[in-house]
């Protein structure tokens, strides 16, 4: 990733299709995440979905010596799965009141329904590929 201009950064999060770091470029935090091959679903979708709801990459680049796609993204502040274990009483305790998850429910669903309705199938829902922001 250095050659590309990237630092590695640390290890955010490791899925079926590759992993997540967090790097900087040009002093600006941003997500990369490797691929193997070609992750051709998620560049098409980047090129119709325009929405705050569903993160696209803002730039991809393929190193044809690894078979690898570098996908950059920008830095989400969290994920659903830490923003959840971080509230009070979290990692089993009560955790959110019927209202609160009600909202949060909502926007999974209309996050996930985005995707669906441009014919595109996420193969991989889970609480740590919902991201948050601070204010969550």
């Amino acid at each position: 990733m250095a050659q590309q201009g990237y630092d590695a950064g640390q290890l955010v999060n490791r899925g079926g299709e590759g992993e997540i770091r967090a790097t900087k470029w040009r002093g600006i935090p941003f997500a990369i995440k490797s691929c193997q091959g070609s992750p051709a679903g998620e560049m098409e979708l980047a090129k119709v979905l325009h929405t705050s709801w569903v993160q696209t990459p803002l730039e991809d680049r393929y190193m044809p010596n690894e078979s690898t796609t570098l996908l950059l993204y920008e830095l989400a502040a969290c994920d659903l799965h830490t923003s959840i274990n971080a509230l009070p009483g979290g990692e089993g305790g009560l955790l959110l009141s019927p209202g609160a998850f009600a909202a949060v429910a909502a926007q999974t669903v209309v996050a996930v329904s985005l995707i669906h309705g441009h014919g595109y199938c996420h193969n991989d829902i889970k609480l740590t590929n919902f991201l948050t922001t601070g204010n969550n």
